[in-house]
């Protein structure tokens, strides 16, 4: 099929309100189709004639041009155009360009232009705008292989396209013959189609360019369309209709036939592992290549597969049985292997070319860099030289800026690799870093041989919690890879998978440098973005460097969305969480960086901050140091400017850190919590067993304080006893007592239950967990009634919710103190039934109920609290109530007395309304001394039933 704009004068002054509104066709059979153009550019009057437009497709690319012509008039009769009409000219042209982008595309007439040429399957394919495309076969440059990537290949293969114009007389495109002139009635033959290697287009489009534009040149294709088939866009993600089997079936002999005089670009594979591959696109490569087949010389091929995809061009030439020219990027030129003589003599040539006189000058510069074994731009030397050269002959008042320009060029600095090298930790990183770096090398060592170079995927994905040094890490390694010549401009480009980009976009701004992606696993869940990524971390393998940064874990579940990722990353690098003596080291560096000094008594503050258990994700490892020496030279910088020293400012004075400038200095507490802990009514073993758990937390500490290594052990509790018996109270007191003897971090206080630890549905409970591990970071997670969440369910929401909770505790062992409690006989159920909780909960503190006495301590303590006191015989009297409580099932302890006050409070207030209206006065108007007592008839009721209430409370002694 051909595609022609054919522009027509007539010498009547005629309008053009036909031409826009009416839209007039024509057909002859199923050969020709005619219909007016409506672009109004292209109608115009004036000087006696009037010139418009008409649109033609015709079904045989060699059709007679003459008989073209003639069909035009007739049509122009037909449409009553006024005056004598003639052709002015025919162009080449493609479809979209005549009938794609008019405002009646895909209306009546475009189906009626289908119906007669037979082409519905062509238009069905061009209606894929995304992934298919028409352009015109364009003009090459003036030489069409020098600046291509492929010139070895494309230069043989338009040698060989010479000889047989020569030899055999080959006919020239129609394209550019008289109106008039009559085709070739030669029948067509193909003697070649073409697989180019490499998916970069912008590597191959100049070599394609020049190929198409020699094949239209050589009569080897008539049409000037040339169509391109990007199946790797059909990826599954990106096509899901109800039409996909339509379109598969499109896929025949008729498809071919229209394409008849065309160039067929195919690009395909990059999702293709050989046995993994993406079933949909494939099913359309089969179907293509087995209709091209029948028809071997209709259509002129073009195939585009990735670079070393041997399995997938066997597969290609099996099913499609015809002569394939191969195009391969050409070899890394090695001027190593050329020696100073050839290299001298080749730039001698080119500035003999430019006309300036070769030197001495231009010798030692070859020699100097030749010394490098990794140079290999000719062209920067040449230019260097030149410049140095005209500077010197035409401007030498500018030799002594030029010098200085190239001495700051030339001066070495520390090296990037260096830099990453100097980095505290990473180890692991350093070394996949050094071992990339090495297969360069030896790829450049192959060269130098003539051996072919052993390609590797250089895109990365780093792994590991915020914090870890990730994005440092990728800033330098664009850096080294600029400095070793991999990348052309090594800079850093930034996207964030959290907020959706344009992935073309990305791409493009990131040419010759590396992209980083960080929270990359956000991405989970838009498929037509991750398989827009593959496809251009392949189209761009040797242009960007792509970095996929994430949660380890998390970033499993996105390779595991696309199988494609695992191909395309060579290498994962782990960063490892600093350790305590890693962030010292890093808080050192940065001090010396900033040229501050930190003395002794300092660096122990510092380390004891560092060293504190526990830390919020987003305070996690170096940004918490970052933040904590930030800190610390503002509350320096604030010191000083608020007591100025008497002598004024000095170096000594304006670069020394004190400890008070370290972290954060919290306004002490009138009682400390281990001071409430000791006042607890009763509890006496209770005490002195947290008392020893909490002496274990703090010698912990010195040893940290002194300098010796001492990681944080977290011991997890087991609270048991019957309700009301201090439980929540203490573990309260211990996230305090954590947080202000310095051995957490942040010592917060979670409580929780089954219904906050358990989702809805099966699945969601690991990760609810999870999330509230994250959250209590450093501080202290309470587990009431942890014994409902053993119920006997294999595979329930209770097992779920425990192996969640045993793999938190031992992920997070040195973050979060966890404490069970509950019932003593449910705790050990619960304990005997799970394994992993009685390895990792080693001690179990037993609460016993209170004695009789203590709960009127107890009751005593909390009138007093809320501004009350018991009046003579009252605590008799409650002595009473709590002596026959407790000795029902289920007694409540404290519970029991703050529901017996709560009850107390109303009685006293019914009672002191009626005193006060016996007296004729109100209730404001009585003594204070009898507003605040409690007198022994308040307490008549007895208190509500045992065991009720929700609240948990802590006790002290009066």
């Amino acid at each position: 099929m051909r595609f022609y704009r054919v522009t027509c004068v007539t010498d009547a002054d005629m309008r053009g309100t036909w031409l826009y509104d009416e839209h007039p066709f024509k057909s002859w059979g199923n050969r020709l189709f005619l219909i007016s153009d409506d672009d109004r550019s292209s109608f115009r009057r004036g000087d006696g004639e009037t010139q418009f437009r008409i649109l033609a497709a015709v079904a045989n690319p060699r059709y007679d041009l003459a008989d073209l012509e003639d069909c035009i008039v007739e049509a122009c009769r037909d449409w009553d155009v006024e005056g004598t009409v003639r052709v002015r000219a025919i162009e080449d042209s493609t479809y979209r360009e005549c009938f794609g982008e008019t405002p009646y595309a895909g209306g009546v007439a475009v189906r009626r232009f289908s119906q007669v040429l037979g082409a519905n399957e062509f238009c069905t394919l061009l209606q894929e705008v995304g992934c298919v495309d028409d352009k015109p076969i364009g003009r090459a440059p003036h030489d069409p292989v020098e600046g291509t990537r492929y010139s070895r290949c494309l230069a043989e293969e338009l040698e060989r396209m010479g000889r047989t114009a020569a030899g055999e007389g080959a006919a020239r495109s129609t394209g550019d013959r008289p109106v008039g002139t009559p085709a070739s009635p030669t029948q067509p033959f193909l003697p070649a189609h073409y697989l180019i290697e490499g998916m970069n287009v912008h590597e191959y489009g100049p070599a394609l360019d020049a190929l198409l534009f020699s094949l239209k040149e050589e009569g080897r294709v008539p049409s000037a369309c040339a169509i391109t088939f990007d199946l790797d866009k059909f990826h599954s993600g990106e096509k899901k209709r109800s039409t996909d089997e339509y379109f598969l079936s499109c896929m025949n002999d008729a498809l071919v036939e229209s394409l008849e005089g065309m160039v067929l670009v195919i690009r395909y594979g990059t999702f293709d592992e050989g046995g993994a591959f993406a079933s949909y696109p494939y099913q359309l490569l089969t179907r293509l290549l087995d209709a091209l087949a029948r028809h071997p010389h209709t259509v002129q091929v073009v195939m585009v597969i990735p670079e070393g995809a041997d399995a997938l061009k066997q597969r290609i030439q099996s099913r499609f049985a015809v002569p394939w020219v191969e195009l391969r990027r050409d070899a890394v030129p090695s001027i190593q292997a050329m020696g100073a003589a050839a290299v001298r003599a080749v730039l001698e040539e080119r500035a003999c070319d430019e006309g300036l006189a070769p030197d001495a000058q231009l010798a030692a510069l070859v020699d100097a860099r030749l010394e490098d074994s990794s140079f290999s731009d000719l062209g920067a030397l040449y230019e260097e030289w030149r410049r140095d050269k005209l500077t010197h002959e035409r401007f030498p008042s500018y030799e002594p800026v030029a010098e200085r320009s190239l001495a700051r060029r030339q001066a070495k600095g520390q090296s990037a690799l260096e830099r990453l090298n100097a980095l505290v930790g990473l180890a692991d990183v350093k070394r996949h870093v050094a071992d990339i770096l090495a297969r360069v090398r030896m790829n450049r060592e192959l060269a130098l041989a003539g051996l072919p170079a052993r390609p590797f995927s250089m895109h990365l994905a780093f792994l590991g919690e915020p914090g870890t040094g990730k994005t440092e890490v990728a800033q330098l390694y664009a850096e080294i890879l600029r400095e070793q010549r991999v990348l052309s401009e090594g800079r850093l480009v930034v996207r964030s998978g959290a907020r959706l980009f344009n992935v073309n976009e990305a791409f493009e701004a990131a040419r010759g440098s590396v992209l980083f992606i960080d929270e990359a696993y956000s991405l989970i869940g838009y498929g037509d973005t991750v398989a827009s990524l593959i496809a251009s971390m392949e189209q761009y393998r040797d242009e960007v460097v792509v970095i996929l940064a994430g949660y380890e874990a998390d970033m499993e579940q996105l390779f595991l969305t696309n199988p494609g990722f695992r191909s395309r990353v060579g290498f994962c690098l782990r960063f490892p969480s600093y350790s305590d003596a890693e962030k010292l080291e890093i808080f050192q560096l940065m001090a010396r960086r900033a040229r501050l000094t930190v003395p002794p008594e300092t660096l122990a503050r510092v380390r004891d901050l560092l060293a504190r258990g526990g830390r919020r994700d987003d305070e996690g490892n170096a940004r918490f140091v970052r933040k904590l020496f930030e800190d610390a030279c503002g509350r320096q910088q604030t010191r000083l400017a608020r007591k100025a020293p008497a002598e004024g400012y000095t170096e000594e004075t304006l670069s020394l850190l004190l400890p008070d400038d370290v972290g954060t200095v919290a306004a002490r507490p009138a009682r400390s919590a281990r001071e409430e802990l000791a006042d607890l009514v009763g509890l006496a073993e209770v005490k002195q067993l947290v008392s020893t758990w909490l002496d274990l937390m703090r010698a912990q500490k010195a040893r940290r304080d002194a300098g010796i290594d001492a990681p944080f052990v977290p011991l997890h509790l087991a609270f048991k006893g019957n309700p009301g018996t201090g439980k929540t109270e203490v573990a309260r007191l211990i996230g305090r007592i954590l947080k202000e003897e310095g051995v957490l971090s942040v010592g917060e206080f979670y409580e929780c239950g089954r219904q906050d630890l358990v989702a809805s549905y099966i699945g969601g409970t690991a990760p609810k967990v999870a999330a509230l591990f994250s959250r209590a970071k450093g501080s202290v997670i309470l587990i009431d009634e942890a014994y409902a969440l053993n119920d006997n369910q294999h595979g329930g929401y209770g097992e779920e919710a425990v192996t969640a909770l045993v793999d938190q505790m031992e992920k997070l062992r040195e973050d979060v103190v966890v404490i069970f409690a509950g019932y003593t006989r449910e705790i050990d159920e619960l304990f005997a039934a799970n394994p992993g909780f009685a390895s990792r909960v080693r001690t179990h503190i037993e609460f016993p109920d209170y004695g009789v006495d203590e709960l009127v301590d107890v009751l005593r303590l909390m009138a007093r609290k809320q501004g009350f006191a018991l009046a003579e015989g009252a605590a008799e009297r409650a002595r009473g109530l709590f002596a026959k409580a407790a000795a029902q099932p289920n007694f409540g302890n404290a519970r029991y007395a703050r529901n017996l006050l709560e009850e107390a409070l109303l009685a006293q207030a019914t009672r002191l309304a009626a005193e006060a209206a016996r007296e004729g006065r109100a209730v404001g108007e009585l003594p204070v001394e009898r507003l605040i007592a409690l007198e022994p008839e308040d307490f008549a009721r007895g208190g509500v039933p045992v065991g009720s209430g929700a609240r948990p409370v802590g006790f002290l002694a009066a």
